[in-house]
C-alpha cells in the first residue's frame, strides 16, 4: 500500500544516515542547558541576524576601535594617532595600536590592503596571506610595543590584525570563486528538498528541533561575521552547543544534529564560509577543536548529499513501481 511504501523509505533513510559504523567521538566539552520551547526558525533567523549585528560591533575583546583604520574614499585610511607616552606593558591592544609607535604596523597593513584591492590577491590568496600574517608576528614580536609581550599577548594582537585585514578584504575575498557559488546553489537546493521531508530521517523521534535551538541562534549569525576567525568561533560555539544536546551513546548523531541546525537556521553560504576559514585562517591556528569542527561540517554537507541522492534513488524507484 502507499503507507507502506512511505514507512519503508523513511526506515531505510534513517538505517543509513544513523548507522553505528559513522560513530564518531564528540569532542566538545562546554554543557549548554537545553531549551525545549517552541520557536519559529524563520523569525529567530531574522532576528538574531539583526542582535547579532549590535552584539559583534560591541565586542570589546575581539574587535578593533574603528579609529585605528578605517573605509573612506581610498578604502583604507589610517586616522590620527595617540601621541601620549605607553607603558606597553599596561596598554592593550587598541591603545597599542593608536600610537605613534605603531605608525609602522599602520603603514604596513595599509599598504597590505591597498595592494589587494588594487592588484588582487593573485595566484594563491591563501599563501599570501598566510605570509603577510608571518611577517607580522615576526614584526609584533621585535617591535618596541609587543616585544616583552607573553605569548597569550601576541596572540590577542595577530588575532586582531587578521580581523582588521580580513573585515577590509572580505568583500573582494568572500564567496568570489566560481565553484563555491556553484556548491552553494547545490546545498542550498539540496536543503530545501530536505526541508520538506520528515526531519525523522536525521534523527530519532525523540530528538525535538526545539532541543537545538542554541545552535540555531548562533548559526543565524555566521554570515553577518566577516573575518574567519569569527566565523570558526560562531561554528564551534554552535557544535558544542549540539555536543551538549548528545550524550556519549548516541554521539554518533553528530553530523546528523548538525546538519538539523543547517536546515533549520537556513544557513546560506555553508560552503563559501567553509572554505573562507579553511584559506584565510592562519593554518597553525585550526587544530584540535577547530579541526573537530570543520571535519564534522564537512561530514555533515556529504551526509547532505548523500541523503538527497537517496531521496531521488526511493522516488525513481517508487514511480517505476506505480508504472
Amino acid at each position: 500500500s502507499e503507507n507502506d511504501k512511505i514507512v519503508s523509505q523513511r526506515f531505510s533513510l534513517f538505517s543509513i544516515f544513523t548507522s553505528p559504523q559513522q560513530v564518531i567521538a564528540s569532542p566538545f566539552e562546554q554543557i549548554v542547558n537545553r531549551d525545549s520551547s517552541h520557536v519559529n526558525t524563520e523569525e529567530l533567523s531574522k532576528k538574531n541576524k539583526e542582535e547579532s549585528k549590535e552584539e559583534i560591533e560591541n565586542e570589546s575583546e575581539t574587535t578593533i576601535n574603528s579609529s585605528t583604520i578605517s573605509n573612506n574614499e581610498s578604502n583604507t585610511q589610517i586616522n590620527s594617532e595617540t601621541t601620549s607616552q605607553l607603558d606597553p606593558k599596561k596598554a592593550n591592544f587598541s591603545d597599542k595600536f593608536r600610537s605613534s609607535e605603531a605608525m609602522d604596523l599602520k603603514v604596513s597593513i595599509k599598504s597590505f590592503i591597498t595592494s589587494v584591492n588594487d592588484r588582487g590577491w593573485g595566484v594563491s590568496p591563501e599563501i599570501m596571506m598566510e605570509k603577510y600574517m608571518t611577517l607580522i608576528e615576526k614584526k609584533l614580536s621585535d617591535h618596541i610595543l609587543w616585544g616583552d609581550s607573553s605569548k597569550n599577548e601576541l596572540e590577542v594582537a595577530i588575532d586582531n590584525i587578521e580581523r582588521m585585514i580580513m573585515k577590509q578584504l572580505h568583500d573582494c575575498t568572500f564567496g568570489c570563486i566560481y565553484d563555491d557559488e556553484k556548491r552553494d546553489n547545490e546545498i542550498q537546493n539540496q536543503m530545501e528538498k530536505l526541508s520538506s521531508v520528515p526531519l525523522s530521517i536525521l534523527l530519532p523521534e525523540n530528538f525535538s528541533p526545539s532541543s537545538f535551538i542554541p545552535s540555531i541562534r548562533e548559526l543565524a549569525k555566521l554570515n553577518v561575521y566577516k573575518t574567519p576567525l569569527d566565523k570558526i568561533l560562531c561554528l564551534t560555539r554552535c557544535c558544542r552547543f549540539v555536543s551538549s544536546v548528545l550524550t556519549r551513546e548516541n554521539s554518533f548523531l553528530f553530523p546528523n544534529a548538525l546538519l538539523l541546525c543547517f536546515i533549520q537556521s537556513n544557513t546560506q553560504q555553508i560552503y563559501s564560509n567553509l572554505q573562507y576559514i579553511l584559506r584565510f585562517r592562519r593554518k597553525s591556528k585550526l587544530t584540535g577543536e577547530y579541526t573537530n569542527v570543520l571535519e564534522t561540517t564537512k561530514r555533515s554537507l556529504e551526509l547532505l548529499s548523500q541523503l538527497c541522492s537517496t531521496l531521488n534513488n526511493n522516488n525513481t524507484n517508487n514511480e517505476n513501481n506505480e508504472n
